[in-house]
């Protein structure tokens, strides 16, 4: 772009936090100053969810996804300079960027079929089901999600680990009888098993991008995006997405894309001659907020009163001495409820 802009800069946008463990904005900088941008920041606080009121009419349906309040404030920013803007979106699903996940998918596959299918039900399932899951412990007690995958079937442990909010064992806590029976033919695994079932390909890395691209990328990703940005009357494209690049990068082996613990290998590659190593080759970030630290701070009353007000009818639906007790969970650092809790 900016090679192509030659009357003015490029004009980018970028939105930073105070709390250093989710701020990029020395990063944004070093991009803007690389290609002297015309560049603009913004650093988001807990007082910012001012604007939930108007994020919530805009999304007009339960959306759970806390970086809609950053993309909310980035298209606003952006959209005093421009009216359309170019968006990185479906990189991670076309080039395999999301390498926890998929590192540890085909890390656990490759485990999982050296495993005899009755040691995995029968012995590794009930050992998934004793181990202790708390996250304030020695790393050597969080094998549990570890253990449960592996006694599992490659579809079903995706299933598991796309269920960020609530597990099935969690959910029969959570639910009220009365709303339990209400819903006793709905299966969430679903909406992904009739995306496993097309896609039969035996390298897991390509089923899993291709069920990322079939539901989380359109059902999460871009739906955030399109609805904060048209909140601003602003136009987000997203070139990644171009059929004909997807379809030549589904194309190639998928150790293009994840090759040992490195993600998008091809794409940074291309990029070594635009980009320094530090922009490239850094631990990956999502786009998130400090959650986590809010709902223990600043917006701790205001999440509380949300959840547990006579008013909010959640008593309808569940269990809310069990919700309290995930709520008190939190609050002493046990375990870490942020996202359940915007849900």
């Amino acid at each position: 772009m900016a090679g192509l802009m030659q009357n003015e800069p490029v004009k980018t946008a970028s939105i930073g936090f105070s709390d250093k463990k989710f701020d990029e904005l020395e990063y944004a900088r070093v991009v803007a100053n690389r290609y002297h941008t015309d560049h603009t920041e913004f650093v988001v606080d807990p007082d910012a969810l001012e604007v939930l009121d108007d994020i919530v009419r805009h999304l007009d349906e339960p959306f759970a996804d806390a970086s809609a309040i950053p993309t909310y404030y980035v298209s606003k920013m952006a959209r005093r300079k421009v009216t359309v803007v170019l968006s990185g979106d479906g990189g991670d699903e076309t080039f395999a960027g999301y390498i926890q996940r998929y590192y540890m998918n085909r890390l656990e596959d490759n485990i999982r079929k050296k495993i005899p299918p009755f040691f995995r039900e029968n012995i590794l399932g009930p050992m998934a089901k004793a181990y202790p899951k708390a996250d304030f412990l020695p790393r050597p007690f969080r094998l549990k999600c570890f253990l449960s995958n592996l006694s599992r079937n490659f579809e079903q442990a995706y299933f598991r680990d796309m269920s960020f909010y609530f597990l099935p064992e969690m959910k029969q806590k959570l639910y009220l009888p009365d709303f339990a029976a209400k819903i006793d033919d709905f299966n969430a695994f679903s909406f992904l098993e009739e995306h496993f079932k097309k896609n039969q390909n035996p390298d897991v890395t390509t089923r899993v991008q291709y069920v990322d691209i079939k539901t989380y990328l359109p059902e999460d990703i871009l739906v955030k995006v399109d609805r904060m940005s048209m909140a601003h009357s602003l136009e987000v494209r997203s070139p990644i997405l171009d059929h004909k690049l997807m379809e030549f990068v589904g194309r190639l082996p998928s150790s293009y894309k994840l090759r040992g613990n490195e993600s998008k290998y091809i794409f940074k590659k291309m990029n070594e001659k635009v980009l320094p190593r530090e922009i490239l080759y850094r631990k990956k970030q999502g786009f998130c907020v400090p959650l986590a630290a809010w709902l223990r701070g600043e917006l701790k009353e205001f999440a509380r009163e949300t959840v547990f007000s006579s008013e909010s009818r959640l008593s309808t639906y569940f269990n809310m001495a069990y919700v309290q007790d995930l709520w008190k969970r939190h609050q002493g650092g046990r375990r870490l409820w942020h996202r359940t809790f915007m849900t």
